[in-house]
């Protein structure tokens, strides 16, 4: 961890992740985000935090999101449109949506095509922050329990036992994650 980010013990505050996520959503629907994709961000967000990414987590980068929103610098209700597909691939326009939001739903359709063809690939472009990669790594890990390959294409772990639940995963599966 950056050394900026260190808190110690005893100066740290401990609030109930439940009750942040609550919140978190809530400062997303203020920002015009509709209330499923306020979820999602703070699912995000939250996981950041539970796992120790503190750099982007809610302390860190909610403020952030919403000077881009009050700035007008990110699409609050994005439409991700198909630009181009085939039966394996997807070229996504992500409207200048927040990358904690079109990320994910761009890497739930790559899984969906790999479901069909074995292997799914999604690109994403004209999109924001797309949050921390572990959160992404976890969508790559169910794809291969479901029989599928993943690819992705961001830093996927941030700790040694998320790259080992990956190398596990592929390995017990006979499935790939490419990265």
């Amino acid at each position: 961890m950056l050394e900026r980010f260190h808190v110690s013990d005893d100066e740290a505050i401990r609030i109930n992740h439940k009750k942040m996520h609550n919140i978190v959503t809530q400062i997303f629907m203020k920002m015009g985000v509709n209330d499923s994709d306020s979820r999602l961000s703070a699912d995000v967000l939250i996981y950041a935090d539970l796992n120790g990414v503190d750099t982007h987590g809610v302390s860190n980068m909610l403020r952030s999101y919403v000077r881009m929103y009050q700035e007008k610098k990110i699409n609050p209700n994005p439409q991700i449109k198909i630009k181009k597909e085939t039966n394996a691939t997807l070229s996504l326009d992500g409207d200048s949506g927040l990358g904690i939001q079109t990320a994910p739903k761009a890497m739930a359709m790559a899984i969906e095509k790999a479901k069909d063809s074995g292997v799914g690939i999604a690109t994403l472009n004209n999109a924001g922050h797309l949050g921390a990669a572990g959160y992404h790594a976890k969508m790559a890990i169910e794809s291969m329990n479901q029989g599928a390959h993943a690819f992705v294409e961001v830093p996927i772990a941030v700790t040694i036992e998320e790259m080992w639940e990956i190398v596990n995963t592929s390995e017990r599966t006979q499935k790939h994650c490419m990265m």
